[in-house]
């Protein structure tokens, strides 16, 4: 497995793509001092990146312990990625989850360290808001997955058409 997986197809893609909205996102920050709309804006995408950080540390920790993962299919998908159940060991779904509750909580403290702004509180608050979300859909099934020591059936019910 090549070190820029990510950069071959069709992660490739995803990675322009999320790679673009951090960097709109951080353009935005720095110049909201001038223009109040773009730290909303910076805000936002910057919790969206929070929220992308999570989904790509999921991925990177599939790719580590080597689970089948088949890419989304729209460009626009809110998940990269969509697991085999039937083909992943607990341990490697829990690392697997494991990575992106981390990658949120990195996120998170980096906010609570910049010097407060519209956009860092902005970002701070809907980040907190996508940690409840992770909180709520993902810690479940992660809880399932040890008390049952074995792996979910499924992934978050309802959001496969997301992919």
């Amino acid at each position: 497995m090549s070190r820029l997986w990510f950069l071959s197809p069709p992660w490739r893609l995803f990675a322009i793509r999320d790679a673009g909205i951090v960097l709109i996102s951080l353009m935005c920050w720095m110049c909201a001092s001038q223009f109040d709309p773009l730290a909303w804006i910076a805000g936002a995408g910057l919790a969206l990146s929070a929220y992308l950080f999570h989904e790509w540390s999921h991925l990177w920790a599939a790719h580590r312990v080597g689970a089948a993962v088949q890419p989304a299919k729209k460009w626009y998908a809110l998940f990269l990625f969509n697991m085999s159940p039937n083909e992943i060991s607990r341990e490697a779904f829990s690392l697997i989850s494991l990575a992106g509750f981390v990658a949120t909580l990195i996120y998170l403290l980096v906010f609570l360290g910049l010097p407060k702004s519209v956009s860092t509180q902005t970002a701070l608050v809907l980040g907190q808001g996508l940690a409840t979300l992770t909180l709520i859909f993902e810690a479940p099934i992660a809880l399932w997955s040890m008390v049952k020591n074995a792996v979910p059936p499924v992934g978050i019910p309802g959001f496969d058409r997301f992919n």
